[in-house]
């Protein structure tokens, strides 16, 4: 029974280097169609300006979420330093004066310090991560650069097609009956 085998793939040059690699596996032209995504226009523009703007959301969490949980972190350490300030007083006696260290003293300038250090590393390891899974092709393609690549094989092809499409760094394989 024939399958249709679609591959998705970030850029044309990629799309191009798996037909190539298709026909030399034997599989013919006519079976294999290449298709791109068009800019949107009249109707479509909305949608388009929407999808846009949540794939740019996408690549921005990372370093989003690494700047909150870096501020957050960095507000706790500071009001762990104001606890510890705090059992320092606590445990002074006249005979034997206990003084904390002067940057467990001031921990509310403390507490804006690792708060502001922590958003600033957490923004930048977000920022790392999130554009190393982009190149990586985990991200979000371009739209005006995807393509698809679709395959109607034979039973005895369809192996030989869906092994090509996924070594050829198809970042979607999809096969159906």
């Amino acid at each position: 029974m024939p399958r249709l085998i679609s591959g998705e793939f970030s850029s044309r040059v990629e799309a191009h280097r798996a037909m190539a690699e298709l026909m030399r596996e034997g599989i013919p032209h006519e079976e294999i169609r290449f298709e791109r995504e068009l800019p949107a226009r009249g109707f479509y523009r909305k949608h388009r300006e929407v999808q846009t703007a949540t794939e740019t959301e996408r690549r921005n969490v990372g370093m989003i979420t690494g700047m909150l949980i870096g501020a957050l972190g960095g507000a706790v350490s500071g009001f762990l330093a104001l606890t510890v300030d705090y059992v320092y007083a606590t445990l002074a006696t006249p005979a034997q004066p206990t003084a904390a260290p002067w940057w467990v003293a001031a921990g509310v300038v403390y507490m804006i310090a690792c708060g502001l250090i922590g958003t600033l590393l957490g923004g930048m390891f977000g920022y790392t991560l999130d554009t190393t899974l982009t190149r990586l092709g985990a991200g979000p393609g371009d739209p005006n650069a995807e393509c698809l690549v679709t395959v109607w094989a034979k039973e005895s092809e369809a192996e030989v097609a869906e092994t090509v499409l996924a070594g050829a760094r198809a970042r979607h394989v999809l096969v159906t009956e």
